[in-house]
């Protein structure tokens, strides 16, 4: 590739679409939330098929469409990434660079379970994200007792483990948190860290609103004491 390639490893949720849309403000810079081809076609296939389907999909897809982008650096902001993409990239000799872009568990669960989207349980839980049935670094025996919204916590603590993972293994990391992310300052200071370029306050400031929350939807929480409803997960997974 003659780009700069950079993606995310993060659960969603976490500001995402915001980052793409704040560093697509950058000249030579491309970036993008989800675009086609879009890691989704692929991952539910890919978490029991060998490495050639998800090459040949980078091989004959991805990477053909990200080579015709404009710009020196291109940046994709999908949370499918870290989802069976990573390896086959890098087995490819593809070199890439990561954001390791955090938010906490529970904002992360709670966000999934507002919008239904359920591990293993709804269709968008089922398209979007892992779930305890897939090979997983966080093993969740007897998962299909657990409620909706352990099943969220558990999601967001699978994927902190591959963050810390991939912190520890891929020299070619930044972190960012979504705490950071969402002033103004920080972000300003990860771009410029990063080598990615200078952001303009105004052009940032002009895309509107990160969270997009529903005040109603935003007001809800699932029954039962979240610390308790909590506790479980983490002691399942590291019983």
């Amino acid at each position: 590739m003659d780009k700069r390639l950079i993606f995310t490893v993060t659960p969603g949720r976490s500001g995402t679409g915001y980052l793409a849309a704040a560093l697509d403000t950058l000249d030579n810079v491309t970036a993008k939330h989800e675009p086609d081809p879009n890691f989704r076609w692929l991952m539910r296939e890919i978490q029991r098929a060998p490495f050639d389907r998800t090459i040949a999909f980078l091989q004959a897809e991805k990477l053909p469409a990200i080579e015709a982008e404009p710009g020196d650096t291109y940046v994709e902001t999908s949370h499918l990434f870290c989802k069976g993409f990573i390896e086959p990239l890098a087995e490819m000799g593809v070199e890439f660079e990561l954001v390791i872009l955090t938010r906490p568990a529970r904002d992360v669960a709670l966000s999934l379970w507002r919008r239904q989207t359920i591990p293993g349980r709804t269709s968008n839980g089922w398209r979007y994200l892992l779930y305890p049935g897939d090979q997983v670094a966080l093993q969740l025996p007897n998962w299909t007792a657990l409620s909706d919204y352990q099943l969220c916590y558990w999601y967001a603590l699978e994927i902190e483990a591959r963050q810390q993972y991939y912190r520890e293994n891929f020299p070619a990391s930044w972190d960012l948190s979504f705490d950071n992310l969402i002033n103004f300052d920080s972000l300003f200071e990860f771009a410029l860290t990063t080598g990615i370029g200078e952001l303009n306050r105004e052009k940032v400031k002009a895309i509107g609103p990160l969270n997009q929350n529903e005040p109603d939807i935003a007001q809800q929480f699932p029954d039962g004491d979240l610390d308790e409803l909590e506790a479980v997960i983490e002691g399942a997974v590291n019983a």
